[in-house]
C-alpha cells in the first residue's frame, strides 16, 4: 500500500532524528518518523526494570554553546541539573584520573615515572611531527603530543579496546574528538588555571536529567506527536526509492504488513553505511564497496541491580586492560538518586565489540556471570549483593575512524549529495563522533534550514 504524500519522513528516533523533528513539528511541519525499535532515543535512550533507571553507558550533556543548553532546559522544565564529574581509569592495579591530569598523576605514578613521563614528551616532541590529522595515525597523533609513555600507559591500552583496532590503523581524527587537547603542556595548564573553555574531555561537570537521559527523547516525541508529526515504531525500513536524482519514497515493515510512504524530504538517520544498501534501483558497486569499508562498534550494557547503598563514588572508572571483557562501569545512582531505589544501587557495565563476534553472539547469562565475577575479583562488587541483572544490545553504536576512513566516507557523501531532498544527520547517519550536545545543535540548524533555506 502506498501511502499518499507526505511533506517529511525522518528516518530513525534517535536523539538526532527527534531533535529535528520535534523543531519541525513545533513549527506546524507535518511530519512522519520511521523507528526500528519499539521505543525512541536510540543510544541515548532510558531503560526501566524493577524500579530502576538505567542510560545505555551513561551520557552527559555538556556544551560551551548555552542555547544548546537552555534548547534542553525548555524541553524538560525543571529536571535538568549540573553533576560533579569523577572518572577514574583501574590501570596496573592503580586508580588514576581519568582522562590522564599530568600533575596529579605524577604521586599516583611516584616521582621516577613521573620524570620519565616528562622527558618521554619532550623527545617525542622534538622528534615527531605533529602530523596532519587526515594523514597520521592515533598512535603518530598521541605519542607526538603526549610522549610515548604517556601514549603507552593511558592512551594506546583503552583506545584499542574502545575501537577494536591496533592504534596504528585507527585515524588521528579519533584523538582530536575524544582528547580535546593538544598536547601535555596544554593539559597540564588547564589543569592548574581552570579557565576559560574546557574542552569537554576535562570538563568538572555536566547537565544531566534527574530522571535519566531518555527523558530528553521521550519528551521530543510527545512534542512531535502533540504536534503536526507522527512516529511511527517497529518499523523496518527495507528499500530507499529513487528516481531522477531524488528519493521518492521508502518502503517499510512493520513486521505484518508492508507500507510505502512518499514524500518531499527525507531526514536520514540511520546507518550511512545500512542507508547506501537499501537504495532502489541499487548503487554503483564502488559505492558499497566504500560503504564496506566504514565500521561501527557495537555495545552490550550489562545492567546490574545491587542490594547496598553504593558501590564507587565515580561517574565512571574506565577500564583498558585487555585482560578485563568490559571497558567501562558506571553508577547511576551517582548522577542521580531518582534513577534507584532508597538505600540501594545499580551499575551499567559496558563491553564494547563488533556485531556477529563472539561477545556480541555470546548468551546474556554467560556475559553477565563473567561480568559480575570480574567486578568481584576487581574489589569492586560483593557479587552476593546482586539481586538483578539483564542485558541490552546496541548495534552500531559507535563509528570507527579507521585509517583512510575519510576517504571512504567522502565517497558515500559525494553519491548521496545528488539527491537534493535527501539530508543526513546524526553520529550514525553522518558517520560521525558527535556528543549530545553536537547531535542536538545539528538537528536544530537542520530543522532551521529546511524552515527558512532556500
Amino acid at each position: 500500500m502506498k501511502i499518499k504524500q507526505n511533506p517529511i519522513v525522518v528516518l530513525g528516533a534517535g536523539l538526532g532524528g527527534l531533535t529535528v523533528a520535534s523543531e519541525l513539528a513545533e513549527n506546524g511541519r507535518a511530519l512522519t518518523i520511521v523507528e526500528s525499535n519499539p521505543c525512541v532515543g536510540g543510544l541515548a535512550r532510558s531503560v526501566g526494570k524493577n524500579g530502576f533507571t538505567f542510560d545505555l553507558g551513561g551520557h552527559r550533556l555538556y556544551s560551551n554553546k548555552k542555547w544548546v543548553i537552555s534548547k534542553v532546559e525548555d524541553i524538560l522544565g525543571h529536571e535538568l541539573r549540573l553533576v560533579r564529574r569523577k572518572s577514574r581509569i583501574l590501570l596496573a592495579g592503580k586508580y588514576w584520573d581519568y582522562p590522564p591530569r599530568p600533575l596529579s598523576a605524577i604521586p599516583s605514578l611516584g616521582f621516577r615515572e613521573g620524570m620519565k613521563i616528562l622527558t618521554s614528551y619532550v623527545s617525542s616532541a622534538a622528534r615527531l611531527n605533529h602530523a596532519s590529522q587526515n594523514n597520521a595515525s592515533f598512535e603518530h597523533w598521541a605519542v607526538s603530543r603526549f610522549g610515548s609513555r604517556m601514549y603507552e600507559s593511558f592512551f594506546r591500552p583503552y583506545t584499542e579496546k574502545a575501537c577494536g583496532l591496533p592504534c596504528s590503523e585507527i585515524s588521528a581524527e579519533w584523538g582530536m574528538g575524544r582528547v580535546g587537547i593538544r598536547n601535555l603542556l596544554e593539559a597540564a595548564r588547564k589543569a592548574v588555571l581552570k579557565r576559560g573553555n574546557l574542552p569537554r574531555t576535562y570538563a568538572s561537570q555536566f547537565y544531566y536529567p534527574e530522571k535519566g537521559i531518555g527523558t530528553i527523547a521521550t519528551k521530543m516525541a510527545q512534542r512531535i506527536t502533540q504536534g503536526n508529526g507522527r512516529i511511527l515504531l517497529g518499523c523496518e525500513v527495507e528499500e530507499v526509492r529513487w528516481d531522477q536524482e531524488a528519493i521518492e519514497s521508502v518502503l517499510i515493515n512493520n513486521g505484518s504488513s508492508r507500507v510505502e510512504l512518499a514524500a518531499d524530504q527525507f531526514i536520514s538517520t540511520i546507518p550511512i553505511t545500512s542507508l547506501v544498501s537499501l537504495m532502489r534501483p541499487g548503487i554503483t558497486p564502488a559505492v558499497l564497496e566504500a560503504a564496506a569499508n566504514l565500521k561501527y562498534r557495537a555495545l552490550v550494557c550489562i545492567l546490574l541491580i545491587v542490594n547496598a547503598e553504593s558501590v564507587t563514588n565515580d561517574s565512571w572508572i574506565y577500564f583498558p586492560d585487555k585482560d578485563i571483557i568490559f571497558a567501562r562501569v558506571h553508577e547511576p545512582k551517582n548522577w542521580s538518586e531518582k534513577l534507584v531505589e532508597k538505600g540501594k544501587t545499580s551499575l551499567c557495565v559496558e563491553i564494547l565489540c563488533d556485531q556477529d563476534d563472539g561477545i556480541w553472539r555470546a548468551t546474556n547469562e554467560l556475559l553477565t556471570e563473567k561480568v559480575i565475577s570480574l567486578l568481584s575479583r576487581l574489589q569492586i562488587l560483593n557479587e552476593d549483593k546482586v539481586t538483578f541483572s539483564f542485558v541490552e544490545r546496541i548495534p552500531n553504536a559507535y563509528p570507527v575512524f579507521k585509517l583512510g576512513h575519510q576517504n571512504h566516507l567522502a565517497k558515500l557523501l559525494d553519491y548521496l549529495s545528488r539527491f537534493k531532498n535527501l539530508h543526513l544527520l546524526g553520529r550514525t547517519g553522518m558517520f560521525k563522533y558527535w556528543s549530545m550536545d553536537q547531535v542536538i545543535e545539528e538537528g536544530v540548524l537542520k530543522a532551521q534550514d529546511l524552515m527558512y533555506g532556500d
